[in-house]
Order: C-alpha cells, then sequence, then structure tokens
C-alpha cells in the first residue's frame, strides 16, 4: 500500500477540509496520513469489488485499440495511488476522514493496525457503511457543484458523488502517422464513452450512489512532484 506523504497531501484537489495539515504535530499528522491512505486504498479495493473494475480495466488493455498506459512520473496523485491494480480507471474523489465519527475512526485503526490490508467481508461492510460520507465534499451549501479538475463544466460535478478518473497517454503517436493515430483516437474515444456509461450505471444499480467518470489527459491534471 501506498503511504501519502505530506507534499502529496497538499497536492489534492479540490481540497475542503478546514484545516491546514501543516498545524498536526508529527505524531498527529503521520497517523492522519497514514489512515488516509489506508482507507483509500480499501476504498479501492472495495469499488474494484463491486463496480468491477479490474475487469473493465483489463478490457481496455486489451480491447485492440492500444490504449497506451500513462508511465508513473506523468501520472498525477490519484492515479498514482492505484496505478498497481489498475492502468487506467482510479478513484479521482479526496478520503476526507475527517467526516468520520470518533468511533468509526477507532474502527479503521483497529483494523489497519496490524498492516493487513488483504480485503475481506469485514472491510467491505465497514466501506460500504462509511464511503458516503468520507468522499463528501464539506462545502457551506451542500449538495452543490465542485470541481474536480481544470475550471470547466467537464469536470463540475455535485460533491457527494463517486467521482471515477480515466487516463491513458492520449497524444502519444507511438510511431504512427498522424492520420492512422487519429482514426484509432477516434474509436478509442467512442470505446470509452460506453465505458463510462457501463460504470455510471452499475454504481447506481448496485452502491445507489450518483457517479460521474472523467477522462483526462496531460493538460487536465497535475503532475505528480513527489511520491
Amino acid at each position: 500500500m501506498k503511504i501519502l506523504t505530506e507534499n502529496n497531501y497538499k497536492e489534492l484537489a479540490p481540497n475542503t477540509n478546514p484545516f491546514s495539515i501543516e498545524d498536526m504535530s508529527s505524531d498527529v499528522k503521520d497517523t492522519f496520513l497514514y489512515l488516509t491512505s489506508a482507507y483509500r486504498y480499501m476504498l479501492t479495493q472495495y469499488l474494484i469489488d463491486k463496480l468491477d473494475l479490474k475487469i473493465i480495466d483489463d478490457s481496455i488493455k486489451q480491447s485492440g485499440l492500444e490504449f497506451l498506459p500513462v508511465s508513473n512520473e506523468n501520472m498525477d496523485i490519484y492515479q498514482w495511488f492505484s496505478c498497481e491494480e489498475l492502468s487506467y480507471i482510479y478513484l479521482r474523489n479526496n478520503v476526507n476522514i475527517i467526516n468520520l465519527s470518533k468511533e468509526e475512526r477507532e474502527e479503521l485503526y483497529n483494523m489497519i493496525k496490524n498492516d493487513d490490508f488483504k480485503y475481506n467481508e469485514k472491510i467491505a461492510k465497514y466501506i460500504e457503511s462509511t464511503y458516503r460520507k468520507v468522499i463528501h465534499e464539506n462545502l457551506k451549501i451542500s449538495p452543490c457543484l465542485i470541481n474536480f479538475g481544470p475550471s470547466s463544466l467537464t469536470f463540475m460535478v455535485p460533491n457527494d458523488s463517486l467521482v471515477i478518473g480515466i487516463r491513458y497517454d492520449e497524444f502519444n503517436l507511438n510511431d504512427e502517422p498522424e492520420e492512422a493515430w487519429g482514426e484509432r483516437h477516434d474509436k478509442q474515444i467512442t470505446y470509452l464513452s460506453n465505458i463510462f456509461g457501463k460504470i455510471s450505471n452499475t454504481a447506481k444499480e448496485k452502491l445507489k450512489i450518483a457517479c460521474y467518470v472523467i477522462k483526462y489527459d496531460e493538460f487536465s491534471v497535475s503532475k505528480i512532484k513527489s511520491k
């Protein structure tokens, strides 16, 4: 499991938590980052299970349309966090563990204190009962739209929604003539539009939550600055 650093945490956007991580003591900060990382890891496993994300991710790779994965150094913090499990798909929400109750945070700590993150029924039930509040962005007016990317309506979604990102190395010609790349690119976009609908519909049916799937590219993310 990857552990977010303080610098990683500062790269998250949006970040609506009403506190500054810099004001925490060293011990509190380490615990906060560890719990945040553990929750994100377990939520990712939950979504892989419930939304068949690994199956869908593999289908993109095996589509014959040559979706080139983004190199690690060109990923943003969100895709980097789950790149060992998924090549293209990732959780784009923030994980706001401040929204958990004291008892829920203690339960989280007790589940992970032995570094046992193997996905199981207990973890699934815990995530299922808490993730809606954890992905919720804390705004004075809710529900409302919030930006999960550049200043464009494309990246504006309700602050209580599940947000899934998809990104590949879209503009890499891969030694193809530009015309051939253009034809393949059009087919890729059509293919992904069906993927978007499949993920959103499955989330609505199985998880009973609104889910927005957003395609990102090199112009709509901030590359990870530190790991």
